[in-house]
């Protein structure tokens, strides 16, 4: 069963609560929205910016214990998968 939304003053439209759950949306989220070729709107909702993501990622090794430097420890994962391919001869 399709879900009836109004447009209501100042082009508002109020998104059903089953919609809104299934979707997890919350109030003050961003939605992108697009016309389809047969004239429908879409709605979807936005993907955070990479640099939104970039700084959510930054220290987030900070508080770890058993990793002094990040830089050293990436240099370690990549020497261990080095050796992991060289073993299997990619």
């Amino acid at each position: 069963m399709l879900d009836v939304v109004m447009v209501e003053q100042g082009f508002r439209i109020l998104i059903p609560p089953g919609l809104r759950k299934s979707l997890s949306l919350t109030e003050g989220e961003m939605l992108q929205a697009e016309v389809s070729p047969r004239g429908h709107l879409i709605l979807r909702k936005q993907v955070a910016a990479r640099s939104v993501l970039a700084e959510e990622a930054f220290g987030m090794w900070a508080d770890r214990e058993d990793i002094k430097s990040g830089v050293e420890h990436v240099r370690r994962l990549r020497a261990e998968w080095q050796g992991r391919m060289e073993i299997i001869d990619v």
